[in-house]
């Protein structure tokens, strides 16, 4: 039976159950069933059931006619009809920004993730991830870390963990923030779940952040979905030569996204209250005092090479450090300022 059928009965009735009421005759003349749709309404009479095994599994579940229910995913091309959930679901209701990137973050990915999680953990905003390796699991870690709120969404069914290894935030998660699944118990993490979760991580938010991506792969899946759906897209630009910032830049490059180097951009976006509006500097080491002591004027790469006697590659570094430290701005021109 196709999800259209089951879709188009939502759309006139309150709840699922409601459905399994409905006479015969109605099901085939109003919502043009067959004999073999009728069968399996039948036989989902045992809804009942399943939903006791929910329970002891302290799984909870809501239709696309609940009040829960996220209205950023009911505007999208294929919201699902159900979702699964363990922790607060009032969270959806509140202000979220997606963040995905590598499943192979580099430092310069998970400084930057350190810093976008205490801004946004300060600001009451809510961050959507994957829960996969690399920056999903490193976003929502330091969200948890940070006292924020976070929301997992997986491509399985909420009665297996996805990673087995990140059992600990699983639980975590539970009991500070959100876990949610269109997928029903027992349905594993098939390929073909990755792209469809991806388009709920994509279409829940206000905006999605890619931190680091290579040529290809599931983040920038996730930015074209999210696009499509009439959703910003924010990106962390990298260095040219970096494998890991290729799809960033990229994605800067060709319009797709915009760039960002701290969570304040997206807020001031936003218009949304910023609580500290960055009053204090993060600790900088030595050879990072030293640029930024230059910095009181607009200088390009060559210039400080010249001052600081540091080479090209490692002044690229440093000044990226420094900007994620909210530091230090790019100026048009390839130039570099301090901010104050």
């Amino acid at each position: 039976m196709k999800n259209s059928k089951i879709r188009k009965a939502m759309n006139l009735l309150d709840t699922y159950e409601s459905l399994l009421k409905l006479e015969k005759n109605i099901l085939i003349k109003e919502l043009n069933y067959d004999s073999n749709d009728i069968e399996l309404i039948r036989k989902s009479s045992e809804i009942k059931e399943y939903k006791k095994d929910l329970e002891l599994r302290n799984i909870e579940v809501i239709n696309l006619n609940d009040k829960e229910y996220p209205e950023e995913l009911k505007n999208i091309s294929l919201p699902p009809l159900f979702l699964y959930y363990m922790g607060n679901i009032s969270l959806l209701k509140e202000r979220k920004i997606a963040v995905v990137g590598s499943r192979r973050g580099t430092k310069y990915g998970k400084n930057f993730i350190e810093n976008l999680a205490k801004t946004f953990s300060e600001n009451n905003i809510v961050t959507i991830s994957g829960f996969a390796q690399g920056i999903d699991i490193n976003i929502h870690r330091e969200m948890l870390r940070n006292n924020g709120k976070t929301i997992a969404i997986m491509p399985c069914g909420l009665d297996r963990i996805y990673p087995t290894e990140h059992l600990k935030e699983w639980k975590e998660i539970i009991k500070k923030g959100l876990i949610i699944s269109e997928y029903s118990i027992g349905i594993p993490p098939y390929p073909g779940n990755f792209p469809l979760r991806n388009r709920l991580i994509g279409g829940l938010g206000k905006g999605v952040v890619i931190v680091e991506s290579g040529e290809r792969g599931g983040s920038l899946i996730t930015a074209e979905l999210a696009l499509e759906e009439g959703r910003d897209v924010y990106a962390l630009p990298g260095d040219i030569t970096s494998p890991f910032s290729i799809g960033c830049n990229n994605l800067i490059k060709n319009n797709r996204a915009k760039l960002i180097t701290c969570g304040i951009d997206i807020l001031e976006e936003y218009q949304w209250n910023i609580k500290e509006k960055e009053k204090t500097f993060s600790i900088i080491n030595n050879e990072e005092n030293i640029v930024y002591q230059q910095l009181t004027t607009g200088m390009t790469i060559d210039e400080l090479i010249l001052c600081t006697n540091f080479d090209g590659k490692k002044l690229i570094g440093i000044l990226s450090e420094l900007e994620l430290k909210n530091m230090v701005i790019a100026l048009s021109g390839g130039r570099y300022k301090r901010k104050v």
